[in-house]
């Protein structure tokens, strides 16, 4: 049984030193949680003491005894040198239940502590240095009621120690550096047992003076010879309200004492003793003029005069200094030593006691206990006039990160932001190799106000943090990888916003929920600018939002109110539950959470707290009170992982549960607290595809991040490892599932789209199209992705359905072979009179190839296939020209049942015309659907022949019309666009792509030198997108402001007018909330003519490209545009392979972060023919224009990538 001896506990309670107590299914990969981070992270968690208790000086070094952890450590020793500190003891000095180090003092030569022990009795120890220690009493001297050492001093070369004992009285116990012996105890000396303690020593004239306390008849102070005791005031000082003594000290030959009096009775007195009488220091008066200050709790002679500490509940403590030549007294200190500056709060209440006062050298040194767990113990030493700066960490701990608090990953690995009761908040960042931790912030951020990073969120390839402030208003901090940049105004302008208690990405916003007393707000943030997002409070009483969730495409937010909103645009919120969910014993929401179809939330309830799950239409309970356990009574934390939800709970008597749910039923996922009952509470939890994280609180020995993993499937073998699209490719290995569902097998970024068997150990599917060159093959299921095997996917194949020799129109083919060896590429054209043999040409390795189709076709209308005989990749482009102009496109490696081509028109003076080759040898039936800018979509069926190709107008079928076409088939086929305009006095082509897209990105643009840029963006989906356009300038990025692009439409953008794209080269990365696809344009005069050119976007960036064509001959300019969409520098390496393979020539270029870069041909070739190939560790974008005749003809196409 523990106890506490009256006074004691009267004393504790009043000095608030009593904290609160940390008071079936089989576990669901209970066995798999590895713990990945310890001890406050990253090891270094050292508790933090709301009490340093005791001071005193062993040879040169100060030392203090501190308590009252926050947590269940028991009580330390610090050294300190001057300059440094140590601990040279901890948790109890060996017991635990040690829980403070009470006083102190040296004796001969060797430095002695003693304890408050309410379990076995109190403990003197020795201190042996290090860190080692040797009791040297039995516990409690024999009595487990002797529970106290309160006070402690050397007398006649041997230490007496002060102990309390509530039903027993007082004793005294000497000690001769052997054998301890008990010269005072209620039946051994006059004191009775009313007297419960003895509280202060002294020695004056020769004597030993003791203070002892009696709330009944008054304090006594008693004079010890040596061998007998004789009482020297009795009755308080004549005053029974002077119910303890609580300091002694000698000053100027007079001895003074300090009294325990309460507020009612006007505060403490202070007394001086001449060794005749004992009289009040009537300078002094009661409380120094406070009756808050109820306790002279300390005292110590300095610089002649008398320096008292108090013990104040209502303002704070205080020191005051007594000059008794002048009979003046005065505050040396502000009340709990408040500054604008105060590490804990300016305006805080935080330290209520001044435990000891100290000399050490020519300094006066201060320690004090605080008055709550959200303060810390101090160490301070004065600095003249009231300035007492502080001297040791708070609470002696540097870092004490006690509680796992936001959670994100970034860059791939977790970052966690901590919450520290006395040092600063810190975010901490794993390993690339996940094996160790490291602080990435400045703790605090450079504040001593900020003790906790309360939330953490991945946003625009940003870290974020939101660091709650103790005073002045809330942060939020950037992190780009290598610095962090504060981007709110703090509080976002009202101090009252505190804590950025959440953050959410949602609709291309990051959302931030705070918690203000004043009321709940939500702030979003595009990148640049902050918007308020509610109307003043979320609601009037909501205090806080403690989380917000996307559900069904709207935000939602919970409060501790128990209630959830939801988000319905600008600074509307609709309540979506009845309060607390109709049960008033569920109080807050603290976590929510989505899987599958429906939004869950946990509600807090005192008899254990409950899940609820919401469809969008119903919430239904799906969780009994705490799973089965009423210690489970808060759900702080939710995650979807492995099709499960996973809930974190609280526990203070097992510690922390984490259960997860299958659909149907509760399973509990972990033993209690991970093993340990100090991590009493799942803070924060977090998923990604491989693994769980769930954070903890522990105030013992710091928090802790655990981590469950479900294994990914394994590739052990695949074959062919190399093929062209469509070839079937069979993968063994292991964790593939039974069944695919939503598993699938990933040939570079490109998912395969046809399977056959699928299995446990073995999955065959085909090479999907749009993929070329080497690429890694992967599987991956539910439980990860698995290792990568090497697939070559050779492209031999080309198809160019536009193509010309009639109508006034010239053309050739020009192809690159990239390989090591030559090879043999054969060319057919598909003519209305069928198809023609173009020849076979060897060409040689690295190496262009120039093949004129009229050769072979005369005058007509034709499509072109062209092969590599050995199988092996090659690139292919055609060009044509007329009299006025000419256009240019790479062509496709395959046929495909639907393709998109954004960019088209029959207005203003353009006439569209789409070309479809049909490969087949049956006719296919193919539907053009227009997507009409600013109207809706029309289809119209047309027939393409076997083996042939057909024309069609969009103006035949819409009229006058800016439309995007959708190429559907029942066969595969190949269609290309092309555009004409003012008589074809300009014209541009391009093919199309094969699927829609989150990401386009576009190599080539400017607006500078006379162009004009247009972005041309469809949406083929049924419902509206929101686009997000960046522009890659030589100077960097540029954002242009988000729009909304309607279901199955286009929409086209004048690059020229966005804000800040005036006069500038650039590259175009076009991103939206559903797959989309994008085009540019590009019109620019001459002075004597306009002329245009065009392409497709692609739809991901690659490491390897090429452009057949490529020209600085016979007046013609070749520019190679190159786009870098990294966070970071790329140095890419540019070739140019020439018609023979020799004399060609390789150069690299540094291009920086999101930025983009032109090359000409013709300051590395000069007079001649060449293609190019780019390559790049880095996935780049890369397009090739070239212009000729005075640029009245130019020409543009996005390459072919190989990697």
């Amino acid at each position: 049984m523990v106890r506490v001896c009256s006074f004691l506990m009267a004393i504790l309670a009043i000095c608030l030193l009593l904290s609160s107590g940390l008071c079936g299914n089989q576990p669901a990969f209970a066995d798999d949680w590895v713990r990945i981070a310890t001890g406050g992270i990253d090891g270094s968690y050292v508790p933090c003491y709301k009490a340093v208790q005791c001071m005193a000086i062993n040879g040169s070094n100060l030392y203090v005894g501190t308590g009252d952890a926050a947590g269940n450590a028991g009580g330390s020793v610090w050294s300190y040198d001057g300059s440094s500190w140590q601990m040279v003891g901890s948790n109890g000095l060996g017991d635990q239940e040690n829980w403070i180090v009470y006083s102190m003092s040296s004796f001969r030569s060797r430095l002695y502590a003693g304890t408050l022990n309410g379990t076995d009795g109190c403990q003197v120890l020795r201190y042996n240095g290090g860190t080692s220690w040797t009791q040297v009493n039995a516990s409690g001297f024999g009595d487990d009621d002797n529970v106290n050492v309160m006070s402690m001093f050397v007398f006649n070369d041997a230490l007496y120690a002060g102990v309390g004992n509530d039903p027993d009285g007082a004793q005294m116990w000497r000690y001769d550096g052997s054998v301890w012996t008990c010269v005072g105890s209620a039946g051994l000396n006059p004191w009775t047992i009313a007297t419960h303690t003895v509280l202060s020593m002294a020695e004056y004239d020769g004597a030993l003076y003791a203070g002892t306390d009696n709330p009944v008849a008054g304090a006594d102070v008693w004079r010890y010879d040596g061998s007998s005791w004789t009482r020297s005031a009795s009755g308080g000082f004549d005053d029974p309200t002077n119910g303890s003594v609580t300091s002694l000290a000698t000053v100027a030959g007079e001895l003074y004492a300090g009294t325990a009096r309460g507020e009612i009775d006007g505060g403490c007195k202070v007394y001086c003793y001449d060794g005749d009488s004992w009289n009040n220091v009537g300078a002094a008066g009661q409380g120094f003029g406070d009756p808050s200050n109820t306790i002279a709790w300390s005292m110590t002679s300095y610089q002649d005069c008398l320096v008292v500490g108090t013990y104040n509940e209502d303002v704070g403590c205080e020191i005051w200094n007594y000059d008794p030549s002048m009979d003046e007294i005065k505050p040396v200190s502000e009340p709990s030593f408040d500054e604008q500056n105060d590490p804990q709060g300016p305006g805080r209440r935080q330290t209520v006691v001044v435990c000891s006062l100290l000399n050490y050298g020519p300094e006066l040194y201060c320690s004090t206990h605080c008055a709550d767990t959200g303060s810390s113990g101090e160490v301070r030493r004065y600095a003249g006039g009231t300035d007492w700066p502080l001297a040791a960490p708070l609470g002696l701990s540097a870092h004490n990160d006690t509680d796992a608090f936001g959670m994100a990953f970034f860059d791939g690995r977790l970052a966690v932001g901590t919450a520290a009761v006395a040092s600063r908040g810190q975010v901490f960042m794993e390993s690339a190799s996940g094996q160790s931790w490291s602080r990435i912030a400045e703790p605090g951020f450079g504040s001593n106000l900020v003790s906790i990073i309360a939330s953490a969120c991945e946003y625009q390839g940003n870290l974020y943090v939101g660091a709650e402030k103790d005073y002045g208003g809330c942060q939020i901090w950037r992190y780009n990888g290598s610095s962090w940049a504060q981007v709110n105004q703090d509080g976002f302008g009202d101090i009252g916003n505190a804590e950025p208690v959440c953050m959410s990405v949602f609709d291309d916003r990051l959302h931030v929920g705070t918690w203000n007393g004043t009321g709940a707000q939500v702030w979003s943030y595009d990148g640049s600018t902050w918007n308020s997002v509610a109307e003043g409070p979320i609601h009037d009483d909501s205090s806080c939002v403690t989380q917000l969730v996307e559900f069904r495409g709207r935000l939602y937010a919970s409060t501790p109110e128990g209630r959830v909103y939801r988000y319905d645009g600008g600074t509307s919120w609709t309540q979506m539950n009845v309060d607390h969910f109709g049960d008033p014993d569920n109080a807050g929401i603290y976590a929510m959470a989505v899987m599958g179809n429906a939004l869950f939330a946990g509600a807090q309830n005192n008899d254990g707290c409950q899940v609820w799950s919401y469809d969008g239409t119903t919430w239904s309970k799906i969780s009994e009170g705490g799973f089965g356990d009423a210690e489970n009574d808060v759900a702080w934390s939710m995650a979807a992982f492995d099709s499960r939800l996973y809930v974190g709970t609280q526990n203070d008597d097992k510690g922390c549960g984490v259960f997860c749910y299958d659909g149907h039923e509760w399973t509990r996922a972990a033993t209690y607290g991970f093993g340990s009952p100090g991590n009493r509470n799942a803070r924060s939890m977090i998923a990604n595809g491989e693994s769980l994280f769930v954070g903890t609180s522990n105030w013992d020995s710091g928090c802790e991040v655990w981590r469950i993993s479900v294994a990914p499937p394994v590739i052990d073998s695949m074959s062919p490892q190399s093929g062209p699209a469509g070839t079937t490719v069979t993968v063994k290995g292991s964790g593939f599932g039974d069944a695919r569902g939503g598993s699938y097998v990933s040939f570079g970024g490109t998912k395969a789209v046809e399977y056959g068997e699928w299995t446990e150990g073995e999955v065959t599917c085909k090479v999907p199209t749009g993929v070329s060159g080497g690429c890694t093959v992967t599987v991956t299921t539910d439980h990860g992705t698995s290792n990568g095997k090497a697939f070559e996917v050779l492209t031999p194949t080309w198809y160019l359905p536009e193509g010309s020799t009639a109508w006034g129109f010239s053309a050739y083919v020009t192809a690159v072979n990239s390989n090591d060896c030559a090879v043999s590429v054969k060319f057919t054209y598909m003519t209305p009179g069928g198809a023609v043999d173009g020849g076979t040409f060897r060409v040689n390795p690295q190496s262009q190839l120039t093949v004129n189709p009229g050769d072979a076709v005369g005058s007509s209308d034709f499509s072109t296939k062209v092969e590599c005989l050995e199988g092996r990749t090659i690139a292919v482009d055609r060009t044509m020209s007329w009299a006025e102009e000419a256009h240019n496109s790479v062509g496709v490696n395959y046929a495909a049942d639907t393709w998109y081509l954004p960019e088209g028109c029959s207005a203003f003076g353009f006439e569209t015309w789409t070309l479809i080759q049909n490969p087949n040898d049956a006719p296919a039936n193919v539907k053009l659907t227009y997507m009409v800018e600013g109207g809706g979509a029309n289809s119209f069926d047309k027939v393409v022949p076997a083996k042939s190709r057909h024309t069609f107008s969009m103006a035949a079928d819409i009229g006058e019309q800016s439309a995007s076409t959708t190429v559907t088939s029942d066969l595969p086929v190949i269609p290309e666009r092309s555009m004409y305009r003012y008589d074809r006095m300009e014209g541009h082509d391009s093919v199309g792509s094969t699927a829609p897209a989150e990401d386009y990105y576009l190599a080539e643009g400017t607006t500078a030198w006379g162009f004009t840029t247009w972005v041309l963006m469809q949406n083929p989906n049924p419902t509206d997108a929101q686009v997000n356009v960046t522009y890659m300038t030589p100077g960097g990025p540029v954002n242009q402001d988000p729009l909304t692009l309607p279901a199955n439409s286009r929409k086209s953008i004048k690059v020229n007018d966005v804000p800040g794209m005036a006069g500038v080269d650039c590259s175009i990365h076009v991103h939206g909330t559903v797959p989309i696809l994008a085009e540019r344009a590009m019109y620019w005069n001459n002075g004597e003519k306009e002329a245009c050119h065009d392409s497709i976007g692609s739809p991901a960036p690659h490491a390897s490209w090429y452009l057949p064509d490529g020209q600085s001959s016979e007046g013609r300019e070749t520019y190679t545009l190159v786009a870098n969409p990294n966070s970071t520098p790329v140095s890419v390496t540019v070739s140019y392979l020439t018609a023979t393979g020799q004399g060609g020539v390789t150069f690299s270029e540094t291009l920086p972060a999101h930025s983009r870069k032109t090359c000409d041909m013709s300051l590395w070739m000069k007079s001649s023919r060449a293609s190019v190939a780019v390559n790049c560790a880095r996935p780049i974008v890369v397009e090739r224009s070239m212009y000729w005749g005075d640029r009245g003809f130019g020409t543009d196409t996005i390459g072919a990538y190989s990697d």
